[in-house]
């Protein structure tokens, strides 16, 4: 996380140096319910359920080019420090979110599965669009560990999978075994078979 801090600051000096100014959207989500705040960040990544194309990795690289171009910073590694021998471990984070009104940055941990990338995203976005910075270890399998990382388990649940769009496309699948309902919807949303349950 260290060179994670130093880098935002780097960036944050330079940003300031070159007249940036607040950015609105972070912690814009502060007071509003996971479903609202999912909408504001598919609505500012242009990452609706329609616009999503191509495979996971396509979809995560779209997640990031679309935070970048909000004026964030995305990180996305497994090695600590760029140490090719000193991998990152999974079990014990998955992303963190610093947040900062200037330069917020979000790191994913790559020694995981591209399913699980997409979903820390969605997790480390809604940190930022709340106000509140946090290291995760999201497991949709689980509530979290205080309110603040249930909020952000519900609203990236939301961001990859809207409530809407699974009730509509629900329909087309709802005859199809489990599991092949469950991949079709995945593909759908470009999203893991457990955010979609």
């Amino acid at each position: 996380m260290g060179q994670s801090q130093r880098r935002q600051d780097w960036y944050r000096d330079y940003a300031l140096g070159l007249g940036a100014e607040r950015l609105e959207f972070v912690g814009s989500a502060a007071d509003l319910d996971p479903i609202e705040t999912a909408a504001r960040i598919r609505r500012a990544l242009d990452f609706e359920v329609s616009d999503r194309h191509g495979g996971w990795a396509e979809t995560r690289k779209a997640m990031l080019k679309g935070f970048e171009a909000l004026g964030g910073l995305a990180v996305a590694t497994s090695m600590v420090d760029n140490n090719t021998r000193r991998s990152l471990d999974e079990n014990e984070f998955r992303g963190f979110a610093l947040v900062d009104d200037i330069e917020p940055l979000v790191f994913v941990n790559t020694h995981q599965t591209l399913n699980g990338q997409i979903l820390t995203l969605a997790h480390e976005f809604a940190h930022v669009w709340r106000g509140a910075s946090g290291i995760g270890n999201e497991d949709p399998r689980t509530d979290g560990q205080s309110e603040i990382e249930r909020w952000c388990n519900a609203a990236a649940s939301e961001v990859l999978v809207p409530r809407a769009d699974l009730e509509s496309r629900h329909a087309t699948v709802a005859r199809a075994p489990l599991t092949e309902a469950l991949d079709a919807l995945a593909h759908d949303f470009r999203c893991g078979t457990l955010v979609v349950l």
